[in-house]
């Protein structure tokens, strides 16, 4: 459990963790395999939003019966537990593939925009399974860390997404990602040849 304490006490600080290879990468890998195929079935075109480079597939606790073991994994439960309390609960499960070609997504806190000052609690945790590798050219995640204590509900119009204040989180399949909704975030640019589940 000491990997999941210091994950706790990294998202605390840097409002963000990592937590490397939970689940099989072979496991992770098929997974995003099916993704993709549900991505594609004209079944699902009423739960999906989005554009051709960013789609976001809702309702996967539904489709497919490993988004439970991603959802119920023990180190996720333990980080989330920690910050939202016992009663916390899975707000949504969705699958979001970065295709190709995809520009940088703009930088982001989630959920934040309503609040007339945003609390210096978190009031959401969320969880990034990486089904396939992350890297710095497929599209892999950025934050920018601490800024979950900037209690803005987003990021100064000011700051360079090129700039140093971006950490780009490169993982393997099978890693966890963690983050405070109020860390300003994004995905990268896809520049590679292949998607990013």
């Amino acid at each position: 459990m000491s990997a999941v304490k210091d994950a706790i006490a990294h998202l605390d600080q840097y409002g963000y963790c990592l937590l490397p290879e939970l689940m099989p990468a072979e496991w992770a890998r098929s997974f995003a395999e099916r993704c993709q195929e549900l991505h594609a079935d004209p079944q699902n075109a009423n739960k999906i939003s989005g554009d051709e480079h960013y789609e976001t597939l809702f309702g996967m606790l539904n489709l497919d019966d490993r988004t439970w073991a991603c959802a119920s994994h023990p180190s996720a439960v333990t980080v989330a537990r920690h910050f939202l309390g016992p009663k916390c609960r899975v707000v949504e499960a969705c699958s979001k593939p970065t295709q190709p070609g995809a520009p940088h997504q703009a930088l982001h806190a989630d959920s934040a925009g309503n609040f007339v000052r945003v609390p210096d609690i978190p009031w959401m945790i969320n969880s990034m399974w990486m089904l396939t590798d992350f890297t710095a050219d497929n599209g892999a995640t950025a934050v920018v860390p601490g800024s979950h204590r900037s209690r803005l509900s987003a990021p100064p119009a000011d700051l360079d997404v090129d700039g140093p204040h971006l950490h780009t989180i490169c993982g393997t399949a099978g890693s966890l990602l963690m983050w405070h909704a109020g860390t300003f975030h994004m995905a990268r640019g896809n520049r590679s040849d292949t998607v990013r589940v």
